[in-house]
Parts: C-alpha cells; sequence; structure tokens
C-alpha cells in the first residue's frame, strides 16, 4: 500500500508496521494527548495494539505519521471520517506549539525487536 503523508490522518481500524517493528499494529484512536514531563500534554497522531490482539495495558503504542513505514491495511471510511480529519487537522495547526505536536514521539518504536527485553 502507499506511503502515509504526513497531513494524513488513518481512520481507526488501519493496520500498519511502524519504522523498525516486526509486527503488525492495529490503530485504535487517534487526537491522543498525554502527560509528559513537567505537567506538558503531548500530541500523538495514534493510540495502537499489537495485532491482532489489539488494546492491552502492556502493549498499547502512542505513535504519529512518522513512525509508520507501511500501511498493510486501511480502516473503514465515510463522511463523518472526512469530518473528524478536518476538525483534527484545524486542532493541531490552532495548537501546534501548545501541544508539541511536531516534536512529539520519538522515530522508531521497535515494536516486536528481539532485543527489547
Amino acid at each position: 500500500m502507499a506511503e502515509i503523508k504526513e497531513e494524513q490522518l488513518l481512520p481507526v481500524g488501519s493496520v500498519v508496521y511502524l519504522k523498525e517493528g516486526t509486527l503488525k499494529v492495529v490503530i485504535l484512536a487517534r487526537g491522543q494527548l498525554m502527560a509528559e514531563k513537567l505537567g506538558k500534554q503531548i500530541y500523538y497522531d495514534y493510540l495502537g495494539g499489537i495485532y491482532p490482539q489489539g488494546f492491552s495495558m502492556d502493549n498499547s503504542y502512542n505513535f504519529n505519521n512518522e513512525q509508520i513505514e507501511r500501511i498493510v491495511f486501511k480502516g473503514y471510511e465515510d463522511e463523518e471520517e472526512e469530518r473528524y480529519r478536518t476538525v483534527v487537522k484545524e486542532w493541531k495547526m490552532k495548537h501546534k506549539e501548545e501541544y508539541n505536536i511536531e516534536k512529539s514521539g520519538n522515530s522508531s518504536l521497535g515494536i516486536g525487536d528481539t532485543n527489547d527485553n
């Protein structure tokens, strides 16, 4: 499947490989604001879980578009999805500095790497 554009937001249910990862990740939620050190919140494009398991407290990951290497499956899209993407895009532009949007996330999560332990 084609590469993701930085401004594109994949639908819930999409399955991806992250850079340097060996396991598929299913997108469970989008537009995540997570508390970080010093009381600041950081924005992440996605919350994902290992496919096919899905959500698990031990195996859920926040990540951004730039961490996606390949799209395996694209989730369901309709008019509401289009509207949601527009709202999120506008929100991100408005809050870019406040939530450290361009700087959030690691370059790689290494999901599935054998040297994770």
